[in-house]
């Protein structure tokens, strides 16, 4: 008899056992798991002019930012989206910027690309060509300690070269992006291409957000 209340003991406390449940939230509903947050990262470095540069995130107030010009036009044309990338502070004057595009795309079904035509062509496209203001491809701007711009060249008759390197494709709670590392070589002009100057051995680490 004393083995059989032992038995309905341990039937009993086996019942009462609560199955685990998602956290809750105040109203009572259930909490969905955190989305992750893609993590952005930026720096450069360069040889300018003969003279090392280099900025980093969080250092002197630096910090990078994407964002996009759309070029649109009506359909059945296409219009154009050109994505952009800068790294500047709001305590220093000098800056630097690339500029990739265009991604193509039918202004009659959407305002913009679509996330699969962004993702295939940055992930694609990494050998681009230089161009203007980034149209077909891939344009460095640099801001000197002075204020000037300085702006590469489709049409340079000096040796350049760019290519895109670890081409990651990430989404997070913070958006849609595409990192990557970018290493160039290219002559940069002032406004009335009267100078230039080299930049040699850039090596950029940055994204372009969606």
């Amino acid at each position: 008899m004393r083995y059989l209340y032992i038995l309905s003991a341990v039937l009993l406390l086996l019942s009462c056992k609560k199955e685990e449940v998602e956290p809750q939230d105040p109203n009572n509903e259930v909490t969905p798991p955190p989305t992750p947050i893609v993590d952005l990262s930026c720096h450069f470095i360069a040889n300018i002019g003969g003279a090392n540069y280099e900025i980093t995130q969080n250092i002197n107030g630096y910090d990078g930012l994407s964002h996009d010009s759309l070029y649109l036009v009506p359909s059945p044309s296409l219009s154009e989206a050109v994505y952009h990338f800068t790294m500047s502070s709001s305590s220093s004057t000098s800056s630097i910027g690339v500029k990739h595009g265009s991604i193509f795309f039918d202004n009659a079904t959407s305002n913009s690309p679509t996330l699969n035509q962004f993702n295939n062509f940055f992930t694609n496209d990494t050998i681009p060509s230089y161009s203007s203001d980034g149209f077909s491809g891939f344009e460095f701007v640099f801001i000197d300690n002075l204020g000037s711009e300085w702006k590469s060249s489709e049409t340079s008759v000096n040796p350049q070269s760019v290519q895109l390197q670890n081409v990651t494709v990430e989404s997070g709670s913070n958006g849609d992006f595409v990192t990557y590392n970018c290493t160039f070589t290219c002559y940069v002009y002032n406004a009335g291409f009267t100078d230039s100057i080299l930049i040699d051995n850039a090596a950029l680490q940055s994204w372009y957000q969606y």
